[in-house]
């Protein structure tokens, strides 16, 4: 063989070694929703360097962002609350991970249970008991059922969905804060 096919052949073993290398490298993780750049919250810099919290952010973000997209623009405002009321509960495990992570489990829970299965946060966690007293109290004003939802204990999801069916039955004559929930 002569020197030439030698290097040539040199060079294809060594871009096949390079190439083989490359696919064994497993690529970046994604990071979470937000940008890791810039101040964090404590918290935030811990989900941005730890693969499976940024995972649990992107899965959790997907979540809302579809019950966002199907709750009736009335009620839209009042899980934006609810959400940043979560943001501000997840941030006060500042670089507790596994502080972080129960957050993101309870809040995918509360997402995924919606008004037909209560969530593991009640109202008033969720919110706060000022604002969950107000939806209890509407709640119990428009409410036809014999026991119904209207507990501040309750996901905050099953009280709001009890007004909006109150408010619903009512008519034109409900109270003024139903329009809120139309």
């Amino acid at each position: 063989m002569s020197n030439v096919n030698a290097r040539g052949a040199i060079k294809k073993i060594a871009a096949a070694a390079a190439l083989i290398a490359a696919c064994a490298v497993p690529a970046a993780a994604a990071g979470p929703t937000f940008s890791c750049a810039g101040h964090l919250a404590p918290a935030e810099a811990v989900i941005c360097s730890d693969d499976a919290l940024a995972a649990l952010d992107r899965t959790l973000a997907a979540a809302y962002t579809r019950m966002l997209d199907r709750f009736p623009a009335g009620e839209k405002s009042t899980l934006v609350a609810v959400q940043r009321a979560w943001v501000a509960r997840r941030d006060a495990c500042r670089t507790d991970r596994a502080c972080i992570r129960a957050a993101y489990e309870a809040r995918m829970r509360q997402l995924h249970g919606g008004a037909s299965a209560p969530a593991a946060t009640s109202c008033a966690a969720s919110v706060g008991a000022q604002q969950a007293a107000i939806y209890a109290r509407q709640c119990a004003d428009v409410s036809p059922a014999t026991h119904p939802p209207c507990n501040s204990s309750n996901a905050c999801a099953l009280i709001i969905s009890e007004i909006r069916r109150g408010c619903a039955l009512i008519g034109s004559g409900a109270p003024a804060f139903c329009a809120a929930y139309r």
